[in-house]
């Protein structure tokens, strides 16, 4: 026999679903790496050669200025240290 009733999201939660503010911001900066893993979730290789544009560089350091609450800035995609404008 099919079950046809269910039991609503929200009297299982127990509770109502709230949002935090964000503090993490995860920047893909290309897919240009200098291995070739079969395991990459990008598929990032050295014959890649996507990357950020100088503009959209802009203005994700003006997001993360605009927003103080930003604590940690992860940059990943490929080996960010590739990236044409990587700075340590």
């Amino acid at each position: 026999m099919i079950q046809t009733a269910f039991t609503p999201f929200k009297t299982k939660l127990d509770k109502t679903l709230t949002k935090k503010k964000i503090t993490v911001l995860q920047i893909n900066l290309g897919k240009r790496c200098n291995l070739a893993c079969t395991h990459c979730h990008v598929e990032a290789s050295p014959k890649r050669t996507e990357e950020l544009s100088p503009e959209i560089c802009e203005q994700l350091i003006e997001l993360i200025n605009r927003f103080p609450q930003i604590q940690t800035v992860d940059l990943t995609g490929g080996a960010p240290e590739m990236n044409y404008g990587f700075k340590q």
